[in-house]
């Protein structure tokens, strides 16, 4: 094989990955037809949880993302309608506009024995999941999440407060298995909880060395197609059938890398990418990889793993508090999952967003950055011009893109086309000049 014939070949793991993800589908939509119980959530809540109940846990932010990826705008349409502003994050307006309708990618909307929200990461999440269940008239439940703060003095805040905040959250997981112990009329099975906790544990991890083999110089995968994996980690990350395909994806994704197969035909560009795509024009990716430029890390996906999260919050937390422990009871599996949505949650974020991504900006030797402004999602959007700022200083060239998720009328191709092209030429010459240099 040829040194040309080498780069940018199919991945041989992909039939296995649209397997998977074509059978939790159709577990959605016979759970629709058989009126199995079916749990609604935010994607920060922890996933564990539905280890412990015979339950179709559908994720909001992943069906959101569908609609938005099969660009069914009359969704987000009848949402505004109703009421809800154009402002909100699209997947909101996708899933609200999905539930009045009662229609989707599906056939018919998931209608929820139970909703549950979070409050933390998201000002929106809580308001968009108490929508869903006024409208169905089913029962809501918020998880708050406690914030580290990383910057008090020592002696108002320490470990005390690390402790305190987990305690808090793992007292509300303890009365939301008795939530949904009302609401399913099912007992809490503790032996698959703990499956779950373990399972989602290695899930994670595996997904932090796929996260290390996609930035390999060249990188073995194209970043358009490392976004269609996320849906393993984000619905799926208590499954076991995940982790099979995760463990195939790295066991070919080292191999290719031993052979010198690269993602795209011609990689000589390494980007950076931040915040969620455009699910509905993952083709603008496309148009990178034609010039050459492939995305090789992304905190967006890096945070679904442990080591981003855990990394993040190092320098506020003990050790303790980073080190997973195999549970045994309830209680165990309430401490670990605590302490792994905690992680999330130190503040202040900017400060330590900004140091993350210039370790990864580093460790991948990527040459440019490009932000997707995100409309109506502060959590991800807020600090983009920091962390532009913070790469300039590296002398990294960065490109603010505007869109959304979800909603395709967020986003303008042409003028984004011409912004890339732009951008594209800009970090070629930098590059050479750097060279020369050296």
């Amino acid at each position: 094989m040829t040194e040309s014939d080498s780069r940018g070949l199919p991945l041989k793991t992909w039939p296995m990955l649209k397997e998977v993800n074509n059978n939790y589908n159709f577990q959605i939509a016979a759970a629709i037809n058989e009126g199995k119980p079916i749990v609604i959530a935010s994607g920060m809540c922890p996933q564990q949880l539905q280890g412990a109940f015979d339950v179709v846990w559908v994720t909001g932010e992943w069906y959101g993302s569908i609609c938005g990826f099969s660009r069914d705008v009359g969704l987000c349409e009848t949402a505004e309608r109703c009421g809800f502003p154009h402002e909100t994050c699209s997947y909101a307006r996708m899933t609200i506009g999905s539930m009045i309708e009662d229609r989707g990618f599906l056939g018919k909307y998931p209608k929820p024995v139970a909703v549950l929200g979070t409050e933390g990461l998201c000002n929106v999440q809580a308001k968009w999941f108490e929508a869903l269940a006024r409208y169905h008239n089913v029962p809501f439940f918020v998880l708050d999440s406690a914030p580290i703060p990383s910057q008090i003095l020592p002696e108002w805040w320490g470990e005390d407060a690390v402790k305190d905040s987990v305690k808090y959250y793992a007292k509300q997981l303890e009365n939301f298995i008795d939530f949904l112990e009302w609401v399913t009329g099912q007992k809490p099975n503790e032996e698959k909880l703990i499956d779950a906790v373990i399972t989602m544990d290695r899930n994670e991890r595996l997904w932090d060395e796929l996260m290390r083999l996609w930035r390999a110089k060249p990188s073995p995968i194209a970043g358009r197609s490392l976004f269609t994996f996320e849906n393993l980690i984000v619905s799926l990350p208590t499954s076991h059938a995940a982790s099979r395909v995760l463990e195939a994806i790295i066991e070919e994704l080292n191999d290719r890398i031993a052979k010198g197969i690269s993602g795209i035909p011609n990689e000589t560009i390494r980007l950076l990418w931040q915040a969620q795509p455009g699910w509905y024009v993952l083709g603008i990716i496309r148009y990178f990889e034609s010039q050459g430029a492939n995305f090789v890390t992304t905190p967006y996906l890096e945070l679904w793993g442990s080591h981003f999260r855990y990394d993040w919050c190092k320098e506020a937390t003990p050790d303790w508090f980073r080190e997973f422990n195999k549970p045994n009871n309830f209680a165990e599996c309430f401490w670990e999952i605590s302490k792994s949505i905690i992680a999330q949650m130190t503040r202040p974020r900017l400060e330590a967003g900004v140091k993350a991504i210039k370790q990864m900006a580093l460790e991948a030797e990527i040459d440019g950055g490009v932000w997707h402004a995100v409309r109506g999602c502060k959590g991800v959007s807020y600090g983009e011009l920091a962390e532009r700022e913070a790469l300039r200083e590296l002398g990294i060239p960065g490109l603010i893109l505007e869109g959304s998720p979800a909603d395709p009328r967020d986003f303008s191709e042409g003028p984004a086309l011409r912004q890339i092209r732009i951008f594209i030429e800009q970090v070629k010459r930098i590059k050479k000049r750097r060279k020369r240099n050296c």
